[in-house]
């Protein structure tokens, strides 16, 4: 049918020439002159392209970044050429045009009545390089692209997405950490370009390049250079935005799952010296009531480090036990007595003197002069010492370090690795590695931007290999495409203490979203104080607020070899807003972490720009300071010294308050929000979607829990439609859920005859104590009367706002209605049905 429907459109065009059929294992070869276009369709919507001089290879190459095995070789195809001459590729939904003069693919879009996606044209420049210009497609903004943080000063008036704006690295390799407004932070390669035109047209393309790219957005047409001669990507097609990224996400891999404990607070600092100052700031927090999962331990740990020396403690990788004695039965003590974990730094260098340098030499797992050559002496900005480096891109050196250096400390209780310095951030540009030995590829610059990446893939296999049960977690300033999928979350790099890097960040956030890292985060209140731009507890509020709806983990984070800085949440800022905004975030973490799972299973975004759910709405494609979290909630970021409240833009539909449950209807407009203070708290505007439901975790959930078996709460704001939302469960910690040793339970809400009805439908799987059966708190603001509630066919008692709650009653609590459920098996599907009066909203327009 396939084939016949393309045979149709041939037809109608009147195409003469040669046509033949192929599939999607083979290589289609275009030869212009001197040059090649080489085309090969992975899927009826995904085309693997290169453009290059001289002869095209079998097959074209791809990095480590792509998965090969999401190419679909059962796709068919036809392979013709038109009567003028050019030839053509056609699959079900796209029409390729590959003009007869000139290096160009012309991709057409069948979905909508073959409309052009865009015209890509390769050409070379100064001899060794080449240009690829990109024009056609109606394209109205741009977004991706990875991490690069721009001065919000040198911005304004320019738009938050890419068009006008220049993308590139002040490094001539790539990755690099560059000095930004009295601190440094990273710029990170990851080359996923989103094209939106208008409506839902558009599509996606990733340049897979080891190499610098730069694209230039300041004129049409845009493009994109290298200093090499061949360009390769994908271009991919589909419905929309969010088509788009899961497209990528299939290419490059999709996120693993953090730990449940990433999800919150865990307190860093350069440094903690010693225990006891660790254990001075948990106490402290405990006492305030704030919650806590972890700490984040500095290059302390290991004893820091010598300047300039060779025998620098780095590169030991072992506990400093004079400051840290009997760190095995610590970690232990911090597990059982305070569900406390650590996550310890490494870096990739290693000190001359070492005997860890010796090793890894004889074994060739540093970088060297040249390939017969011994190690690259490191002495660039020797702060750390002076010595080598590990070259991770060689296939054995990440399994060797990991079970010499990196075992022993999982097997004592480390939760995590923070890798850091991993752009990297010093080295010989003249060194040789492994790297791509297969293809000669052996320089700095072939490996630099892939230097990262390697490291994590080690970490990642080597939990494979050696600890099948634990899932890896690797926090990283630097990765490259597909670094998502190895259990890697990273941060801005050491940014500095002002309002304005804040903005930057934010802005940031937003493009990473869309390159795949769903977990972005920031070294909260910033790393460098000297940057510092006005009140440093007004500054640290925001920024903590901020962090605590869109960072994982919640992560304070400063430079204080001095001993003379705060950073944990109960000793900076406004205390009673940092608690508050803290124990949000742990109350939403069951919604959180539903969402990782489907980021897990589908690729679904996390943190998304407004763009990813309303790309139709110009408005809301070029709102960096707006962002969705998951498909149900969007909040409004604040970064701007006495500000007290903001405007906030709502696409068309039916939002609530998520703090007070006021409601709007929307047509598309701007509303003023509700001051950013209340009741002596400082919090983000926080507004939900009509038919959210949110699955949380809550006070009163434990107090019923301890009382009458385990609870489960669930925000429901009621809607006129149908609408669901899975809660995902696993044991928080381990790799089962990578086989299936999860739990789902999907929740539906919609209207029935007379009021609403709620179903909890009978829970999918299950895993290591997973409870067996549960009550259900279901809160539904916006809710002002009911005149019956029932569960399961039964009528519950309501009780006054005097009474205590128990199971089996409701009651009005600040408008909202709230039922306790009876505990019912998980295998069971259960209904609560509400017969209501009415629900109020405020109309805006």
């Amino acid at each position: 049918m396939q084939k016949f429907g393309i045979f149709l459109w041939l037809l109608s065009c009147s195409l003469s020439g040669l046509t033949a059929f192929g599939q999607s294992h083979k290589s289609e070869v275009f030869v212009r002159g001197s040059e090649y276009l080489q085309v090969e369709v992975w899927r009826s919507d995904l085309l693997h392209f290169e453009m290059g001089l001289g002869g095209a290879e079998p097959r074209i190459w791809h990095t480590p970044s792509i998965l090969p095995e999401r190419r679909d070789a059962t796709v068919d195809y036809v392979r013709g050429v038109t009567g003028t001459g050019d030839d053509f590729l056609e699959t079900n939904d796209l029409r390729v045009l590959i003009p007869r003069r000139g290096l160009c693919l012309e991709v057409f879009e069948k979905r909508f009545h073959h409309r052009q996606l865009g015209r890509f044209c390769g050409q070379v420049v100064n001899k060794s390089g080449r240009q690829l210009k990109i024009e056609g497609g109606d394209v109205q903004h741009l977004f991706g692209l990875g991490q690069q943080l721009d001065d919000p000063d040198q911005d304004r008036g320019r738009r938050d997405d890419w068009v006008g704006r220049r993308r590139e690295s002040p490094s001539p390799y790539g990755n690099f950490m560059k000095s930004f407004l009295g601190g440094a932070v990273g710029d990170t390669q990851i080359p996923i370009l989103y094209a939106l035109g208008p409506g839902r047209s558009g599509y996606g393309l990733y340049l897979d390049a080891v190499e610098k790219l730069v694209w230039d957005f300041e004129a049409t047409p845009w493009r994109v250079a290298t200093e090499r001669s061949t360009v390769r990507g994908f271009l991919i097609s589909g419905a929309d935005l969010p088509s788009w990224r899961r497209g990528y996400m299939e290419l490059t891999g999709k996120p693993l799952v953090p730990p449940r404990k990433m999800f919150g607070l865990w307190v860093s600092e350069y440094g903690f010296d010693n225990w006891a100052e660790l254990e001075g700031k948990m106490s402290s927090l405990k006492r305030q009531n704030f919650p806590l999962d972890g700490f984040v331990l500095d290059l302390q740990w290991f004893g820091g480090v010598k300047a300039g020396a060779e025998d620098t403690p780095m590169g030991g990788l072992e506990w400093d036990r004079r400051q840290f004695p009997d760190p095995e039965g610590k970690l232990q003590k911090l597990k059982d007595q305070e569900q406390v974990g650590l996550v310890l730094i490494e870096e990739s260098y290693v000190g001359r003197a070492r005997l860890e340098h010796r090793e890894l030499a004889a074994k060739g797992y540093l970088a060297r002069d040249c390939q017969s050559c011994g190690p690259t002496y490191i002495d660039v900005n020797p702060w750390w010492g002076r010595g080598g480096m590990i070259d991770w891109s060689h296939p054995e050196s990440g399994l060797f370090w990991h079970q010499w250096k990196r075992a022993p400390l999982i097997k004592m209780g480390v939760m995590g690795h923070w890798t850091d310095l991993g752009e990297p951030e010093m080295f010989q540009p003249w060194s040789s590695y492994f790297g791509f030995s297969d293809r000669g590829m052996q320089g700095h610059a072939d490996v630099h931007n892939y230097f990262s990446f390697w490291w994590h893939q080690g970490i990642h296999d080597s939990y494979a290999r050696y600890h099948p049960d634990r899932r890896p977690f690797i926090m990283s300033r630097s990765g490259a495409a597909g670094s998502q999928r190895f259990g890697t979350v990273m941060w801005s790099a050491d940014i500095g203490s002002n309002m304005k890097s804040l903005a930057a960040h934010l802005r940031s956030q937003m493009h990473m979203s869309l390159s795949g890292i769903d977990y972005y985060g920031s070294d909260i209140g910033g790393f460098h104080r000297g940057g510092l731009d006005g009140n440093l507890d007004v500054l640290f509020t925001q920024w903590f607020a901020n962090a605590s709806l869109f960072d994982v983990p919640v992560r304070p984070h400063v430079e204080n070899l001095c001993n003379c800085k705060e950073t944990a949440p109960d000793r900076i800022g406004h205390q009673a807003s940092n608690r508050e905004n803290l124990k949000l975030r742990y109350q939403l973490t069951p919604y959180y972490y539903s969402l990782a799972h489907l980021a897990h299973e589908s690729g679904e975004a996390m943190f998304p720009p407004l763009a990813y759910y309303f790309q139709e709405d110009l408005a809301a494609r070029n709102l960096a300071h707006q962002k969705m979290i998951g498909p149900w909630l969007m909040a409004g970021i604040v970064a701007a010294y006495g500000q007290t409240t903001r405007g906030v833009y709502l696409p068309a539909g039916t939002w609530f308050n998520f703090h007070s449950g006021t409601r709007y209807d929307s047509q598309g407009g701007w509303i003023q929000s509700e001051s950013l203070w209340q009741n002596g708290l400082f919090r983000l505007p926080l507004l939900v979607r009509e038919g959210a439901i949110i699955p949380m975790a809550s006070s009163l959930t434990q107090h019923l829990s301890a009382n009458s078996g385990l609870a489960q709460e669930v925000r429901v704001f009621p809607s006129g439609h149908d609408t669901s939302f899975d809660l995902i469960e696993d044991d928080g910690e381990s790799s089962g859920y990578l086989r299936n040793q999860l739990k789902k339970t999907r929740l539906t809400q919609g209207p029935v005859a007379g009021g609403l009805e709620v179903t909890i439908e009978r829970a999918q799987g299950t895993y290591a104590g997973a409870p067996s059966a549960r009550s259900w708190i279901i809160r539904l603001p916006g809710v002002r009367s009911v005149s019956q509630v029932s569960w399961q066919g039964r009528t519950l008692k309501g009780l006054s706002v005097k009474e205590s709650p128990r199971l089996g009653t409701w009651r009005l609590e600040e408008g909202d209605l709230v039922v306790y459920t009876p505990s019912e098996p998980e295998q069971v599907a259960k209904t609560l049905r509400l017969e209501l009066d009415s629900l109020q909203a405020i109309s805006i327009h």
